[in-house]
Formats: C-alpha cells, structure tokens, sequence
C-alpha cells in the first residue's frame, strides 16, 4: 500500500493544492453532514420503506454508501496509485473536469446499476449501525483527504466518463453521497412513506 509521506513539500508533482485540499474537505464534510441529517431519526418502518419492488429503501441507500465510501477511498489508496504516474500534461487536461464531475454525479435524471459488490444485502442491523459505519469510514476518507501528500493527480483509474485521477475519485465520493441522500429524500416524499 502506498504510504503517505509527511514530508512531501506542497507543490510536488502530483500533490494537491492548499485550494484544492480545502474544496474536497469541505466537498466531503458537507455531503456527509446533508447525508446524516437525511436519515437522523427515522424509524425501523421508515427506513426499511420501499415506494415499489426493486427500488432501494432508506436502509439500502445507507448501506451502499458505507460500502462504497470504503470501497473507493481503498482504490485510491491501494490500486490507483500503484499505476504509473501519468505525463504532466494529462493532469494539466483532466483538471478541466473537476468543476462538472460533482453535478454529473450528482444528477439523477440518469438511473445506473451499481456494481454487485455494492449492493445492500443487509450486513448491518439497522439504520442506526450503518450510518455509524459511513461516519467512521467518512471519518478515515476526510483524515486522508486533510493529510495526504501522495501524488493524487498523476494517477489515473477509468472512469464512465472517462479516466479520473484521484483527486477526483475523492470528490467522486462526496457527489456519490449527495445522489443517494437526494435519493433517500425522494422516499422520504412518496406518498405511501410511513409518517
């Protein structure tokens, strides 16, 4: 595994910004707060409420954004970049993406299927237990975020819409947050939704 290097100087080849380090932070602090204000106080009925069969409940929402937090951080730090260091002028290119990959993300006129090893399949007992889990592991992804100085930028991994680096798999990780809590708010707004 890659190891973070406290002594990398800001400005190395590849390492973030103070600008763009502050931006994820608070990319990745907000998406979790608008995430766990979603789900604070639902009961057992209200979280496990599905509008229709084969549309996630609350519960599912949650549980894939705990597995998919743990998920994608560990591809950054762990395959991502291990890959060979991209020429300076690709990551000069793909820093364009970085003001439309959180509204693409974000926006859910676009249904996908997640991949199967990011299904719900119920590992948690409740609600209560999975949020717990997305904010221990949001916790490790913001602690990352804060301190790392590995050379995000020069690493790429593919993406649907082509090769992000890991920076933007970061930010990947809060706009992924924000789809399923407007997700989870959508349920909270059927009609049948128990009160």
């Amino acid at each position: 595994m890659p190891q973070q290097s406290s002594a990398a100087p800001q400005g190395a080849i590849g390492v973030i910004t103070a600008t763009e380090r502050t931006a994820l932070v608070n990319e990745l602090e907000q998406s979790r707060k608008r995430f766990l204000d979603a789900v604070r106080g639902l009961s057992e009925k209200q979280s496990l409420f599905s509008p229709e069969a084969g549309i996630w409940s609350i519960q599912n929402c949650a549980e894939h954004l705990a597995i998919f937090e743990d998920a994608f951080r560990s591809m950054v730090r762990e395959q991502l970049l291990r890959s060979p260091a991209a020429p300076p002028e690709k990551s000069a290119g793909a820093k364009q993406m970085d003001p439309m990959l959180g509204p693409g993300v974000r926006d859910r006129s676009q249904r996908t299927k997640t991949a199967p090893f990011l299904e719900p399949t119920g590992k948690f007992a409740d609600l209560g237990q999975t949020a717990a889990k997305f904010e221990e592991s949001r916790k490790q992804t913001i602690d990352y975020a804060r301190n790392t100085n590995d050379p995000l930028r020069v690493h790429f991994a593919p993406a649907p819409t082509g090769e992000l680096d890991g920076y933007q798999w970061l930010l990947v990780i809060a706009a992924h947050t924000d789809r399923h809590t407007a997700q989870i708010e959508e349920i909270k707004k059927h009609a049948k939704y128990p009160k």
